[in-house]
């Protein structure tokens, strides 16, 4: 494969950049494209198109994305690039939820996934799930929103992929606030903070901000939440966090209002208001809910009840449980206090039924959780055993050669800035060949076995031993000089020499193998050099007469 061109690395830095710098990813995909245009690369302009796009979806908005996006569709198209269409596609469907339309949204994520017949990696397939999850928050489908933002979890995960978990961590805490789950939040929201503070994403970091706040609130650590208030208060990014599900200064006034900070309370919440005036949605009825808190603290019950009654009037399928509890359980509360009690038990029942609602909600999304952990794990073990028997030796269940390359080197690169010592010893087993002609290939089959537990069993838990091929093997000693290396392996000599192999009827023992031993540095600074220097004293024991080990 031809190395990739000056435009190719530049659009790929850009791609790969998105979610852990998104400004330098933004700056990279310009830069290749007008390279693209210059040097006619369809390819490279196709996907700086759609990173260009995927930016303005976050910072400028959904016309601009769109225009972007659907001219990346139409090239990809044009070059029957599958993946890249689907990618495409998936902004889009973005756009539309920007644009208020959460079905259409689900409907184009739902059929991307249905449609993309395993063309996306998994971390393209992070784009779609991470998106779909959203719309399905929108839809007030919050227990199958976290189900797919657990999917998508464990699929990044896999690849240590740092800013799509950041992303995913984020928008999952979120979720689990919105159905009661707050532990659980809390502990994933901590793990998406540590892992936004070593990313260039600023706009992330307050999104997660946001969501730790909004957790604390509820978790009745007010206080706590109190310094993340202010910092979002004073960060130039928040007034980006804005949209009809609500924004960065409903989560900040309504911690102010919680420590009894009423200025600051007031501060956040005029913005809020405005924010809301633009956006409509979950977004006016917090605005509504906190403005009726700020009067009923004033003691204007009426004025604050008929903020209450709007707030309600407004209530969406994609209005979340949580805030319509708070609206109703206040408004049944304040009512009650009017002494309007018929209403008020009215209220009070409309609030049980949703917060049972909620609890359902919470409980589905929980089993959804535990259903998918299982199902990762599932396949995470099945993985780690797939890459386990990849690295041994099915005969004798000892580790391969292709684990002695990945081993020896890591140690080598460890212990060259330890200091330690480091012992390689090749083994070979002497007259082998003799074994197999004379009892057969499946008695020497049973020698090979025997020896590999001889080796196994006689040797310490930190030491490695490897079938290197044949009737070869390798052998490991961390933080052993050659000089013990060798008294190791010759008591390995006399065990594997006094072993009985036995099957059916034949018997044979004073099995016997020659090897050498080096060691590092002073033999090889490299794990070839190693190997080669050992293999090259074994062939001298052999050629002294077998059944020995040599340094």
């Amino acid at each position: 494969m031809p190395p990739p061109t000056a435009c190719q690395a530049l659009v790929d830095k850009a791609w790969n950049a998105q979610y852990s710098s998104p400004r330098d990813s933004f700056a990279w995909a310009r830069e290749a494209m007008a390279e693209a245009e210059r040097c006619g690369d369809a390819a490279c302009k196709a996907l700086a198109h759609l990173t260009i796009g995927n930016f303005q979806l976050r910072y400028e908005g959904p016309a601009q994305a769109q225009q972007s996006l659907k001219e990346a569709e139409r090239e990809f198209t044009t070059l029957k690039d599958q993946r890249g269409a689907t990618l495409a596609r998936t902004g889009l469907a973005r756009v539309r939820m920007m644009e208020g339309d959460a079905k259409s949204a689900y409907d184009m994520y739902r059929a991307i996934l249905e449609d993309e017949a395993g063309s996306l990696a998994p971390l393209d397939r992070f784009y779609v799930l991470n998106g779909i999850a959203g719309s399905c928050a929108a839809l007030g489908d919050a227990p199958q929103s976290i189900g797919y933002l657990f999917e998508a979890l464990g699929q990044v995960r896999t690849h240590n992929a740092r800013p799509q978990t950041a992303t995913l961590l984020s928008n999952l805490g979120g979720e689990l606030v919105a159905v009661g789950d707050y532990e659980e939040a809390l502990t994933v929201l901590q793990e998406a903070e540590t892992l936004v503070a070593e990313l260039k994403h600023p706009r992330l970091r307050v999104g997660i901000v946001a969501n730790m706040v909004d957790c604390l609130v509820h978790l009745g650590r007010a206080a706590d939440a109190l310094p993340r208030a202010r910092q979002l208060m004073a960060d130039p990014e928040a007034p980006f966090i804005s949209a009809p599900e609500g924004n960065v200064y409903t989560t900040a006034a309504l911690t102010f209002l919680e420590n009894d900070c009423d200025t600051e309370a007031e501060a956040a919440l005029s913005i809020a208001e405005a924010e809301a005036a633009k956006h409509g949605g979950p977004c006016l009825v917090w605005a509504l809910y906190l403005r009726a808190m700020v009067l009923a603290k004033k003691g204007e019950r009426d004025e604050a009840i008929s903020r209450l009654q709007e707030a309600r009037s407004r209530f969406e399928d994609r209005t979340p449980l949580l805030l319509v509890g708070l609206v109703l359980e206040s408004l049944a509360d304040l009512t009650a206090q009017a002494g309007r009690h018929a209403e008020a038990f009215s209220l009070q029942k409309d609030y049980f039924q949703v917060y049972e609602r909620r609890l359902g909600m919470g409980t589905k999304a929980r089993y959804y959780a535990v259903q998918i952990r299982y199902e990762l794990n599932r396949l995470r073990d099945e993985r780690d055993r797939a890459r386990e028997e990849a690295l041994r030796d099915s005969l004798t269940g000892l580790y391969n050669r292709r684990y002695l390359d990945s081993v020896l080197a890591a140690l080598i690169s460890l212990f060259g800035r330890t200091g330690q010592p480091l012992a390689v010893a090749m083994l070979d087993l002497d007259f082998f060949k003799s074994v197999n002609d004379e009892f057969g290939h499946l008695f020497g089959d049973e020698v090979l076995r025997a020896v590999a537990r001889v080796l196994t069993e006689g040797t310490r838990a930190g030491d490695v031993v490897c079938r290197y091929g044949g009737e070869e093997f390798c052998l490991l000693f961390p933080n052993s000089t050659a000089e013990d290396a060798v008294g190791r392996v010759n008591e390995l000599l006399d065990a594997t020499r006094k072993a009985t192999i036995k099957m059916g009827d034949i018997s044979k023992s004073g099995i016997t193998f020659s090897a050498g031993v080096c060691g590092f540095p002073e033999d090889g600074e490299t794990a070839q050099a190693l190997v080669d220097c050992a293999d090259r004293i074994l062939y001298t024991a052999k050629n002294q007469g077998r059944g020995r080990v040599m340094r």
